[in-house]
């Protein structure tokens, strides 16, 4: 490696995250009854990180 000039660096180890539990959950409105008579009447998405 000192023939060729090549250096090696030692990368860092990511954080391990521990799962907290979550103060607020929210209420099941829609009790996965996904029908909705007109269009735009019921939306719906995923929100992991807010």
């Amino acid at each position: 490696m000192q023939m060729c000039r090549l250096k090696s660096f030692i990368r860092r180890k990511r954080k391990k995250y521990r799962k907290s539990n979550s103060d607020y959950v929210a209420e099941n409105v829609l009790s996965r009854d996904f029908y909705a008579e007109k269009p735009n009447q019921k939306m719906v998405c995923r929100c992991h990180r807010i």
